[in-house]
């Protein structure tokens, strides 16, 4: 059917604008999409190739900044089993395994012995955990964007952040018992 003698008969459609129309597309597969991809928001809509180009670059810079804050915390742990073990003994059993596990799986040098960690530094280092779990869940839903552009960002971001904050390796607790910690999230 012909709707050609519509035109100029208050059907006027040509005052949608194309970005109101523009939907997110989701999927459940592999898939190369540039543009109309929701990364994690609805509000973060990837519009254009430009938008595309900055999603990916803010991308790969938050896996920088991931591979940063767990240097930040690894370097945190290691000053403060230094302080803590400077001219103390370890306490016999009173501290949870799970305090152990954490000095000794952030690389410090605290073997066979627990020592109290004070309120202040408690809370930075749970805040520090709290931020490396959040950035670590957040990698993990642009990554269920199934985009491979996406997930090639968040691969190169963790790989030049590894690179660039990596630059130093503790051989002692490597060829030890030591174990990398992994925390509870999935990157």
């Amino acid at each position: 059917m012909d709707h050609s003698h519509h035109h100029g008969m208050g059907h006027d459609h040509g005052s949608m604008s194309t970005e109101s129309m523009a939907r997110c597309k989701m999927h459940m597969l592999w898939n190369w999409e540039t543009v109309d991809t929701c990364v994690v928001f609805r509000s973060w809509h990837v519009t254009s190739t430009t938008t595309f180009i900055l999603s990916f670059l803010a991308i790969a810079s938050i896996s920088i900044f991931f591979e940063w804050l767990k240097q930040v915390a690894i370097a945190y742990d290691k000053r403060l089993a230094a302080t803590l073990t400077k001219g103390k003994t370890p306490l016999s059993g009173t501290e949870t395994p799970g305090e152990e596990a954490l000095l000794i799986a952030r690389g410090s040098a605290v073997k066979g012995g627990n020592y109290e960690v004070p309120p202040i530094p408690r809370i930075i280092r749970a805040c520090l955990y709290g931020a490396e779990n959040f950035t670590s869940l957040f990698i993990m839903l642009i990554f269920m964007t199934y985009n491979g552009y996406l997930v090639a960002a968040v691969s190169l971001g963790a790989a030049a952040g590894h690179w660039i904050f990596g630059d130093t390796i503790d051989a002692e607790a490597i060829t030890g018992s030591y174990q990398p910690f992994k925390g509870g999230a999935c990157h």
